[in-house]
């Protein structure tokens, strides 16, 4: 089964880390599956380790993965995968941009990351899940090809090389944790697509 709440609570994650986060993961500890490549059994445990991680710790391990100010260690922007050479801003944010505004939706004002942004992408999957469940039957026509098309050509694209440098380069358990349960959870939505 899947959960918007799921890809919401990944996104939620890959922001500074904050007091009372985990609790976004409460929805998803049931008993059943977030899907079948994740059990509640991984995401209590993702919650059990950002709760025991010194908070300082956690910051030091997003700024050093995912914000800098040196070389990022897990660069969270799909163009950096999808358009070579590092590229921030290139193509595939454009294309993701226009993915966004064919949902109707525009980038939030107080979001101050590139619309190819981990956080974006996660959100906007979580945004399409919901929607879908609300809408008449063309709307859910327009949202599930955008859906099919995001998957596939975005997010789904780039997890695999981004949450592997993650993975390698963190140095706390939670974000060692957080990569495979969002490489996962993004490569079982693809397959669905």
């Amino acid at each position: 089964m899947f959960f918007p709440e799921a890809f919401a609570a990944m996104a939620a994650f890959y922001a500074e880390p904050a007091a009372g986060l985990a609790q976004k993961l409460d929805p998803l500890c049931g008993p059943e599956p977030v899907h079948e490549g994740i059990a509640p059994l991984d995401i209590r445990e993702l919650k059990n380790r950002f709760e025991t991680t010194d908070p300082d710790e956690l910051r030091l391990d997003h700024a050093r993965l995912f914000v800098g100010p040196f070389e990022l260690v897990a660069p969270p922007f799909g163009s950096v995968y999808l358009d070579g050479k590092r590229t921030l801003m290139g193509e595939s944010t454009r294309s993701a941009m226009e993915l966004y505004r064919r949902a109707g939706l525009d980038m939030a004002e107080d979001f101050n990351n590139p619309p190819d942004h981990v956080i974006a992408e996660l959100e906007f999957l979580a945004y399409l899940h919901s929607a879908r469940r609300a809408a008449d039957d063309d709307t859910q026509h327009l949202l599930r090809d955008l859906h099919h098309q995001f998957v596939r050509q975005h997010l789904g694209a780039w997890i695999e090389p981004f949450t592997r440098k993650m993975e390698q380069g963190a140095e706390t358990g939670f974000y060692q944790l957080l990569a495979p349960v969002t490489n996962s959870l993004v490569l079982a939505e693809a397959r669905r697509a």
